[in-house]
């Protein structure tokens, strides 16, 4: 089975738009209305774009998606409905574009899975002021990249006709707070908790990963996708995760890990030589953030161990397996 690239590319440059920062509708609203504005790639790559409204029942616009070549403009319309300012709400609406660039020899075919996968996007926002406000965006900088474990894939394995878990971990490894959240491209075979979230320097924390039980011999056992978009959240911001700052922020990153399904049955006898060996697991995890209460099945005795990397975790029987990564030299005992 695939793993889902990550397609590492540069920052795009700078979007040009004209107006730079709002569309000013004015009264009457009573009857709809159109303005036009356009957006010039000013950067030396082709990029991708594709616009959203905080408000689509209100206004829409045309085109909302596209390919621009260096250099190149497109004018854009903005379409108004009539509504009445009176009885309804008049506080500024947001017109978010979000673009990144396009894999290497594509066309101008535009395809929204560039979005899902690309692991860095920007986005510029402009506002439909009906009052003098403006939206912050919040400018900042590029975060640093997260560390993840399993790196690049949560591999389940069989039987599926019973719920498992699987735990994998996030960790900032850069020099500023993020705010993540994450996203499945299957919610309803699987879902994650915590699913958002609020992490300092250095601080990594658990993710629970659960898969619903299904049936693989009728059911699609393609992988599926996790991604993580994360950002940095503004200055002064405490510990309370807050959505909006994904809408307003104009640099987010992405990162992807792929959950394949493996069907057949692992043979424990063809692995008890290997640096991968099978324990059962007596606690689990019980909020253990950096050590792991383990049973070894043969001696049945119990250790900590804090350099033990857990891979898989799936059921059998009646007990909960899990299979760990240390090193070849690695001793286990009693300490």
């Amino acid at each position: 089975l695939n793993s889902v690239a990550n397609m590492p590319k540069p920052i795009p440059s700078e979007l040009k738009t004209s107006p730079a920062e709002r569309i000013v509708f004015n009264g009457p609203f009573e009857e709809k209305k159109n303005y036009p504005f356009s957006i010039t790639n000013n950067g030396k790559e082709k990029i991708v774009y594709m616009i959203k409204l905080s408000n689509e029942t209100r206004t829409m616009c045309d085109p909302s998606h596209g390919v621009l070549d260096p250099g190149e403009n497109v004018w854009i319309r903005v379409h108004l409905e009539e509504f009445q300012p009176t009885v309804e709400n008049t506080q500024p609406n947001t017109l978010t574009i979000e673009y990144c660039l396009p894999p290497e020899g594509s066309d101008k075919n535009f395809n929204p899975n560039w979005f899902r996968l690309n692991v860095i996007i920007r986005r510029k926002h402009w506002l439909f002021p009906y009052s003098s406000e403006f939206v912050a965006n919040m400018p900042k900088p590029i975060p640093s990249e997260l560390k993840t474990s399993p790196a690049e894939r949560i591999v389940f394995n069989g039987p599926f006709e019973e719920k498992k878990n699987y735990p994998f971990s996030i960790t900032n490894n850069g020099k500023e707070k993020i705010a993540y959240m994450i996203k499945l491209s299957n919610e309803t075979r699987t879902m994650c908790d915590p699913s958002h979230g609020v992490l300092d320097p250095g601080e990594n924390v658990w993710i629970r990963v659960h898969l619903e039980a299904f049936q693989p011999t009728v059911e699609n056992t393609q992988p599926n996708t996790l991604t993580i978009e994360y950002c940095l959240p503004p200055e002064g911001s405490d510990k309370n995760f807050n959505p909006n700052w994904f809408r307003l922020n104009v640099i987010i990153r992405r990162k992807h890990v792929a959950l394949e399904y493996n069907a057949s049955l692992i043979n424990n006898n063809n692995r008890l030589c290997s640096p991968k060996t099978y324990f059962l697991i007596t606690r689990k995890f019980n909020n253990c953030k950096h050590h792991v209460l383990l049973q070894n099945i043969a001696d049945d005795h119990c250790i900590y161990r804090s350099d033990i990397q857990i891979t898989e975790i799936y059921r059998h029987g009646c007990a909960d397996w899990a299979v760990l990564l240390f090193s070849s030299h690695s001793s286990i005992d009693k300490k």
